[in-house]
C-alpha cells in the first residue's frame, strides 16, 4: 500500500498526502469525503491512482480528526475552512487542481469552487446526492433515518454502546455493511467489517451525533441549484447500483453547468471507492486525462 503522509493545519484540519512519484507531478487531485466518514474512506482508491498524481485527501471539518467549525455546520462555513486550508499548504505545485467530491462531498467540493473559481479546473462528483426532486429527497431521509436507527439498535442488542467509533461487532452483520455500501442485499461486491471500521474510525460520535446537523444543512442545498453559475467544468461518476442517485437529475445538470462528462460503474453502490476501487480509478483517470491540460 502506497505510504501516506498525515499533518493537522494551524485550524485543525487534517489530511493525508500522497506525493507524486516525480519532482513535478502532472495533476493535484483533492479528495473530499462524505458526512459521517473520515479521509480513510479514500485510502483503497488513492493505492490506485496514477503514481504522477498529487494526492491530497482531508477530514473535512468535523469529521475525522478535523476541529469542527464552531458553531457552524453550514456547508458554506466548512467549505470556507478547507478550501482556506488547502490554498495555505506549503510547497504546492503550480499544477492543474482536479476535486473529487462523494456524496454530500460533492456539495462542499461545488461550494468550494464558487467561492474560489480559480482554485479548481475540473469537478468530479461521485454519487452526489440531494437533488431537487422531492421524492428523492424523501426517500434518502427515510434512508438515513432507517441507517441511523439500525446501527443504533444494533449496537444496543450487542451490547455496545457507540462513542466515537462504530463497533466491529455491528460491521460483521452483512446487513449493516450494505447499509453503508449503499446497495442492495445480494448485488454487488461486499466489503470486509475490518475495512468499514477502518474507514469510520475516528469519526466523532458517528451516526447519530454531528452527522444530523449537517445533513440538515445540507439538505437546503440541491444539487440543480447548487451548480447555478459555477464556471468549473463538471464530470459526474455514479455506482449503477446506488440507491440515492437520480438519472434524470444528472442529465438534467447538463443544462445547468458544464457537464463534461458523465459515467456509470457496473455493479457499484453508493460508495465504489470501498469496494471497487480499482474501477473507480480507472474511470477517474480517463475523465482527467480527457478534460485537463497537462494531465498527461
Amino acid at each position: 500500500m502506497t505510504e501516506l503522509n498525515f499533518a493537522t493545519t494551524s485550524d485543525g484540519v487534517r489530511y493525508a498526502l500522497r506525493p507524486a512519484e516525480m519532482a513535478q507531478p502532472t495533476v493535484r487531485t483533492v479528495l473530499i469525503h462524505g458526512v459521517g466518514t473520515s479521509c480513510d474512506y479514500w485510502f483503497a482508491l488513492v493505492d490506485r491512482l496514477p503514481k504522477e498524481w498529487r494526492v491530497i485527501a482531508p477530514d473535512i471539518p468535523g469529521s475525522g480528526y478535523s476541529r469542527p467549525v464552531e458553531g457552524n455546520s453550514e456547508i458554506a462555513a466548512v467549505s470556507s475552512v478547507l478550501l482556506e486550508t488547502l490554498e495555505g499548504l506549503p510547497g504546492e505545485p503550480a499544477v492543474p487542481t482536479v476535486l473529487v467530491g462523494h456524496s454530500l462531498g460533492a456539495l462542499v467540493a461545488i461550494e468550494m469552487a464558487k467561492q474560489n473559481p480559480q482554485f479548481s479546473d475540473l469537478l468530479i462528483l461521485v454519487d452526489p446526492v440531494l437533488y431537487r426532486a422531492e421524492e428523492v429527497l424523501t426517500r434518502f431521509d427515510r434512508f438515513v433515518k432507517m441507517w441511523r436507527y439500525s446501527l443504533v439498535v444494533l449496537s444496543q442488542l450487542a451490547g455496545v454502546v457507540i462513542n466515537g467509533k462504530v463497533s466491529a461487532t455491528i460491521l460483521r452483520t452483512r446487513l449493516a455493511r450494505k447499509l453503508l455500501l449503499g446497495t442492495q442485499l445480494g448485488k454487488g461486491p461486499d466489503v470486509s467489517p475490518e475495512t468499514l471500521e477502518r474507514c469510520l474510525r475516528g469519526t466523532r460520535g458517528w451516526p447519530h451525533f454531528r452527522v444530523i446537523p449537517v445533513i440538515r444543512a445540507a439538505r437546503k442545498v440541491h444539487l440543480g441549484d447548487a451548480v447555478t453559475s459555477l464556471r468549473s467544468a463538471v464530470a459526474v461518476v455514479r455506482g449503477s447500483l446506488d440507491p440515492l442517485t437520480n438519472d434524470q437529475e444528472i442529465d438534467r445538470l447538463s443544462t445547468e453547468c458544464r457537464l463534461v462528462s458523465s459515467a456509470s460503474i457496473g455493479f457499484a453502490g453508493h460508495s465504489p471507492m470501498l469496494n471497487m476501487p480499482s474501477e473507480l480509478a480507472t474511470c477517474l483517470e480517463f475523465i482527467v486525462d480527457s478534460h485537463v491540460g497537462g494531465a498527461k
